[in-house]
């Protein structure tokens, strides 16, 4: 694999956010489908202040993307590569 220094750096970012645990059960959910923030709270019985936080930081890494619908933003992970990401590290850690 031909990693250049930016690219490196970026993953790095990408891989920083990832090391939150919060991080992962919000992507995890999300990965079972969209959702507003408020489902988000129930499901993964973080505060909502906590809940935005990880959102804003996934959604500056393109991990989680938001579209209104009325008065909520709707949240789900941004491609199917997230979720792929997700899932062979899931792999990972159930192989071993």
């Amino acid at each position: 694999m031909k990693l250049s220094n930016e690219h490196a750096e970026d993953l790095a970012q990408v891989m920083q956010a990832l090391s939150s645990p919060g991080r992962l059960l919000i992507m995890a959910r999300l990965d079972d489908g969209p959702c507003s923030v408020s489902t988000l709270v129930e499901d993964c019985g973080m505060a909502q202040a906590t809940i935005s936080n990880h959102l804003r930081i996934l959604r500056h890494l393109n991990l989680v993307s938001g579209h209104r619908d009325g008065r909520q933003v709707i949240y789900s992970l941004f491609d199917q590569h997230v979720q792929e990401f997700l899932n062979q590290a899931l792999g990972h850690i159930d192989h071993g």
